[in-house]
C-alpha cells in the first residue's frame, strides 16, 4: 500500500496557487527535478533527442553550466544583428498562410546563425523545428526521420569543438562544452538551444502580433514592453512541474519524497488581463532556482528585435480572434 501511495504522488500533481509558496518552492534544494510525468512526456516530444528536463544530477548540473555558459556569452547586438537579417530574408509579403509559421522561419535562422556561425544546417533545422513544435502543440504525429537527419548532422559540426568559430555562442562557451561526451553536446544542442528555443521566441512574437490585433490601446507600448507582457500574459510553459527530493517542509506546508507538484502561470495571468503599459508582474514564465532558464536576456531581446521589425512592415494578425494569417504592408 505504501508503494501504491507514492506511486500515486508521483503520478497525480498536487497544484500549488500561493504566489509565496510557489516561489520557495521553486528555489528550494529539494525541488530540483522535474515530475516524473513530465520526463515521459519530454522524451517523447523531443524524441530521439534527450531534453535538459529528463536529465538529473551531475549530468543535469554539467548540461546546466555549459547553458549558463553560452548564454552569458551571446552579445545583445549580435542578437539583434542575427534578427535583424533573418527578418529581411522570411518576412512574408502580401498575405501569408501562417503567421506562426513566418515567425518561427525568422526565429529558427537567428538561432542557427547564433549558435553555428553559418547558415548551411538552416533548412534542415527549419524542418525539424517545425515538426517537434507540432509534436509539442498535439497537433502532428512525430517525424522521426527529419529529427534524426537533424542528429545526424549535427554530430561531425558538434564533435570538434576546436573548430567552433570564437564568435558564435558555442564557441563561446567551448571549455564548458569539452567536459560533456557528444551524445550530450547533440542533445542538448537539437533539444534545447534549437528546438526549445526557437518553439518559445517564435510563439511570444506570434501572441504579441495577436494580442495587439485584439488591444488596439496596446500599440502604444515598446516592443521591449509588449515581450514582457505576453510573456506574462501568455506564458510560454502551460504548466511547470517538479517533485520533492526529500521529506520537507515549506513555508508551512509539508511534502513527502517523491511528491509532485505543478504551477500553473496562465492562472495567475489571466486574472491580471493584458496591459503592457505596467511594469510586467512575475509569472515563473522563465522559471526559477535552480531550473530557471538561462536564455532569458537572449530570448527577450530576439523577440522583441523581431517584433518590432514585424510592426514597422504594418504586420498583424488577419483577425483580433487570434487566427494566424498576416498580411505586411507594400
Amino acid at each position: 500500500m505504501q508503494a501504491l501511495a507514492r506511486a500515486l504522488r508521483q503520478v497525480w500533481m498536487r497544484r500549488l496557487d500561493d504566489p509565496r509558496l510557489i516561489d520557495a518552492v521553486l528555489r528550494h534544494p529539494a525541488f530540483v527535478d522535474r515530475a516524473p510525468l513530465e520526463r515521459a512526456l519530454s522524451a517523447r516530444f523531443f524524441a530521439p533527442f534527450c531534453h535538459q528536463e529528463v536529465t538529473r544530477g551531475a549530468r543535469f548540473e554539467a548540461r546546466a553550466r555549459w547553458s549558463r555558459a553560452i548564454f552569458a556569452a551571446v552579445g545583445l547586438e549580435r542578437v539583434r544583428d542575427a534578427a535583424i537579417q533573418a527578418f529581411d530574408a522570411h518576412a512574408p509579403t502580401g498575405e501569408t498562410e501562417s503567421l506562426l509559421d513566418s515567425v518561427r522561419a525568422c526565429v529558427a535562422r537567428a538561432t542557427t546563425e547564433l549558435t553555428f556561425g553559418d547558415l548551411s544546417l538552416e533548412p534542415l533545422v527549419q524542418r525539424a523545428v517545425r515538426d517537434i513544435d507540432r509534436s509539442i502543440k498535439m497537433i502532428g504525429r512525430a517525424d522521426l526521420t527529419v529529427r534524426r537527419a537533424l542528429r545526424d548532422a549535427l554530430e561531425p559540426v558538434l564533435d570538434c569543438t576546436d573548430a567552433w568559430p570564437e564568435a558564435t555562442s558555442l564557441g563561446a562557451a567551448r571549455a564548458e562544452a569539452r567536459c560533456l561526451p557528444l551524445s550530450e553536446r547533440v542533445d542538448h544542442v537539437g533539444a534545447v538551444l534549437l528546438a526549445t528555443g526557437v518553439i518559445q521566441v517564435s510563439d511570444t512574437v506570434t501572441h504579441a502580433l495577436i494580442a495587439l490585433a485584439q488591444h488596439p490601446a496596446a500599440a502604444a507600448a515598446s516592443d521591449d514592453a509588449l515581450v514582457a507582457e505576453v510573456v506574462r500574459a501568455f506564458p510560454v510553459n502551460a504548466s511547470i512541474t517538479r517533485a520533492a527530493g526529500v521529506d520537507v517542509t515549506i513555508e508551512g506546508a509539508r511534502f513527502q519524497r517523491g511528491e509532485a507538484v505543478t504551477i500553473v502561470p496562465r492562472r495567475r495571468a489571466r486574472a491580471l488581463g493584458f496591459d503592457p503599459s505596467r511594469a510586467a508582474a512575475g509569472s515563473w514564465s522563465f522559471g526559477a532556482g535552480a531550473r530557471a532558464c538561462p536564455a532569458r536576456r537572449v530570448a527577450a531581446t530576439l523577440a522583441a528585435t523581431l517584433l518590432g521589425r514585424y510592426r514597422a512592415l504594418g504586420c498583424k494578425s488577419s483577425r483580433a480572434t487570434g487566427t494566424s494569417a498576416a498580411s505586411r504592408s507594400p
